[in-house]
C-alpha cells in the first residue's frame, strides 16, 4: 500500500502480490506472510509485472519447499467453476480449477463419451448410433449385435453395415477439444434428464427455462433469457426447443412488449409454479436497483406483505433475492416495494423505495439490469408523467 500510495509500483504489480498471497496455504504463519510480501514489494519498485510475477512464483516454491503445507483441505479450498462471458460472438468462457478427483471424473466422462461418433455434438447433429464404440474398439449396434462380426444368433453381420459404422467414427468431423465438450454436456443433460437434482429449486422447475418477448420471436431476431440470467439468440432458442438432447424439458415463456403478466391469482400465501414462471418472463430476476442475481436466486416477494392485506396474484408479486428481501420492513432503515401506476415511465414495474434516512422523499427506483432494452429503446424520455 505505501509502494503504490508513493506511485512507485503499479496496480498490476499489486495484483500479482495480492494473487501470491490468497495462493499461501493458511498453514503459513502471519510472520513468514508478512516478509515475503514486504519482499516482493521492494522488488516490485524495480521491476516489471511479469517478472515480479516470476520472482512470486519462485518465492512461494521457496516457502513451501517439500510440499508440506499443501494438503487434501488445502486443494479443496483453492476449487472453482466460473462462467464469464459473452464475447462479440456470443460466446461464454467456463474456468474449471479442481483437485486430482475432479480431473479423474472430467477424464472419464471425456475418455468414454468423447470419443469420435459416441456422442451428439452440442449443437444437437446426430451421429449414426451403430457408430458407437463399445470401449474394445469395435462397433456395437442397438439390436444386441456384439461387434466382433457376429450376432447374438450367430448370423454373419453384413460387411458393408460394419464397414460404414467404421467410416463414420473416422468421419467425426469435431476436434478432440469440441468432442471433450460436447461429451460433458451429454453427462449434464442425462443428468438433468434423469431428474437426478429434483423437480424444482426455489419453486421453479429443474428444466431449461427460457423467455422471449413475441415480437423478437416473430422477427427472429434479439435475445431470450434463461433463468440462470445467459442470453440466448432467437435462433438458438429455436433449434434448442425443437431438437434438444436426452428429451430435458423445456419451458419457454413468452410475453407482450411491455413485459408484463396477465392476471394469475391464487389464494394461498405462497406462489405457485405457474406464477414463478410468469414473474420469471417479466422480472427474469431480483428487482431491487442495481442487483444483478438471476431468477434462480430469488424468493417470490408480496409488494403489499401477505400479513398487511397483500394477495397472492401475479400483479402484486415481484422477485427479490435472499439478501434484499431481507431488507424490506418497516423499521427506519427498511425499504418498502410499490408497483409503478399506470402512466408512469417504467409502469408496471416493481418500485423500491430507499429508507427516510437515506432519501428523505424515497424516490421510488428501479432495476434496469434485466431489462437494459428499455433505455436503449428511449435513452431521453424527460422526467416522469407521473410522481412515485
Amino acid at each position: 500500500a505505501a509502494a503504490l500510495r508513493d506511485g512507485d509500483i503499479s496496480l498490476a504489480h499489486v495484483t500479482v502480490i495480492d494473487k501470491f498471497l490468497r495462493e499461501l496455504s493458511p498453514a503459513v504463519d502471519t510472520e513468514t506472510r508478512e516478509r515475503a510480501e514486504q519482499q516482493l514489494a521492494d522488488l516490485a519498485r524495480g521491476i516489471t509485472p511479469a517478472t515480479l510475477r516470476q520472482a512470486a512464483t519462485r518465492l512461494a516454491g521457496w516457502i513451501d519447499a517439500d510440499g508440506a503445507l499443501t494438503d487434501p483441505a488445502d486443494r479443496r479450498r483453492r476449487r472453482s467453476f466460473r462462467i464469464s462471458g459473452p464475447d462479440r460472438h456470443g460466446m461464454h468462457t467456463v474456468v474449471i480449477v479442481c483437485d486430482a478427483e475432479g480431473a479423474a471424473t472430467l477424464e472419464l466422462v471425456c475418455e468414454t463419451l468423447g470419443k469420435p461418433g459416441v456422442t451428439l455434438d452440442s449443437n444437437g447433429d446426430t451421429t449414426d448410433d451403430h457408430a458407437a464404440d463399445n470401449g474394445d474398439g469395435d462397433a456395437e449396434t442397438g439390436d444386441g449385435e456384439t461387434g466382433d462380426g457376429e450376432t447374438g444368433d450367430g448370423d454373419t453381420r453384413d460387411a458393408a453395415e460394419a464397414a460404414a459404422a467404421a467410416a463414420e467414427r473416422v468421419r467425426d468431423p469435431r476436434t478432440a477439444a469440441q468432442r471433450d465438450y460436447d461429451a460433458v454436456f451429454t453427462a449434464i443433460t442425462r443428468t438433468l434428464a434423469r431428474r437426478d437434482l429434483g423437480t424444482t429449486h426455489r419453486g421453479l422447475p429443474i428444466s431449461l427455462i427460457l423467455t422471449t418477448t413475441v415480437a423478437d420471436l416473430a422477427a427472429r431476431a434479439g435475445l431470450a433469457l434463461t433463468a440462470g440470467g445467459t442470453a440466448l439468440p432467437i435462433d438458438d432458442l429455436l433449434t434448442l426447443a425443437g431438437n434438444h438432447p436426452d428429451d430435458l424439458d423445456t419451458w419457454l415463456c413468452i410475453t407482450d412488449l411491455r413485459h408484463r403478466p396477465l392476471h394469475l391469482g391464487r389464494s394461498r400465501r405462497t406462489a405457485s409454479t405457474d406464477q414463478r414462471l410468469a414473474l420469471f418472463a417479466t422480472d427474469h430476476g431480483c428487482t431491487f436497483p442495481g442487483c444483478t442475481a438471476p431468477a434462480t436466486r430469488t424468493q417470490v416477494h408480496h409488494i403489499t406483505d401477505w400479513a398487511h392485506g397483500g394477495t397472492t396474484d401475479i400483479e402484486y408479486l415481484t422477485y427479490a433475492c435472499d439478501r434484499h428481501h431481507r431488507q424490506i420492513h418497516t423499521g427506519p432503515l427498511g425499504w418498502a416495494t410499490t408497483t409503478a401506476p399506470p402512466g408512469h415511465r417504467w409502469a408496471g414495474r416493481t418500485l423500491w423505495h430507499p429508507p427516510a434516512l437515506a432519501d428523505p422523499t424515497r424516490e421510488g427506483r428501479v432495476n434496469h439490469h434485466f431489462h437494459p432494452g428499455d433505455l436503449l429503446r428511449d435513452p431521453d424520455p424527460g422526467p416522469s408523467p407521473v410522481g412515485t
